[in-house]
């Protein structure tokens, strides 16, 4: 996680990506990041808010615009990388940016890549959605480090938000249909596999 958190500030949320580890104080959400190692029994954790808890659990069911209103406070990085961050909401679900466009959204088109920096030290994962800016060519780009298990991550979100019938646009992942007329993004049927096997 890249925002310092307290044990006693910590909650879990139980995902298809794994567990989420969300730092916040019951009224803003400071961090959200992939739990990577095991917890024990040992690390005391804080009750996430109810409503908090629905809304992951509503996205995650399907309803896309669920984690538009939850709060989130910033507390670290850049003026320029806090910037980038709160400029990621202006995605729509579903869709993808580039990280020019990206760049041009905040009035700095030349800055791609101090752009591309940035969303790599993005704290709050998925609510603030960095997974929905890939390269101009339309490669995925990093994510979660760069991993192979944070592309696998980026490729589900992906999938999930334009599997939902979310917004289409030019600028949305490129589909296939399958053989019920469904679209579906093209990477669906081994993304999906790969990561519950890595779980």
């Amino acid at each position: 996680m890249n925002a310092p958190c307290s044990t006693d500030s910590i909650s879990y949320f139980a995902s298809p990506l794994g567990q989420l580890r969300i730092c916040h104080d019951g009224h803003a959400i400071f961090a959200l990041d992939y739990q990577t190692v095991e917890r024990t029994n040992t690390v005391s954790t804080i009750t996430l808010p109810h409503i908090w808890q629905q809304a992951l659990a509503d996205y995650f069911a399907g309803e896309l615009d669920a984690l538009l209103n939850l709060p989130v406070q910033l507390q670290q990085g850049t003026l320029f990388q806090q910037q980038v961050w709160l400029a990621l909401r202006q995605i729509p679900a579903g869709c993808t940016w580039s990280y020019r466009q990206l760049a041009q959204a905040i009035d700095r088109p030349q800055a791609m890549r101090a752009v591309g920096q940035a969303l790599s030290k993005n704290p709050v994962s998925v609510i603030l959605p960095c997974h929905r800016v890939i390269l101009q060519s339309g490669g995925l780009g990093g994510y979660a480090g760069s991993s192979d298990l944070g592309q696998l991550r980026k490729q589900f979100l992906l999938w999930h938000e334009c599997g939902f019938g979310a917004q289409r646009t030019p600028s949305c992942p490129p589909h296939e249909r399958d053989r019920h007329g469904t679209s579906h993004p093209h990477w669906h049927r081994t993304s999906h596999r790969k990561l519950m096997h890595e779980q």
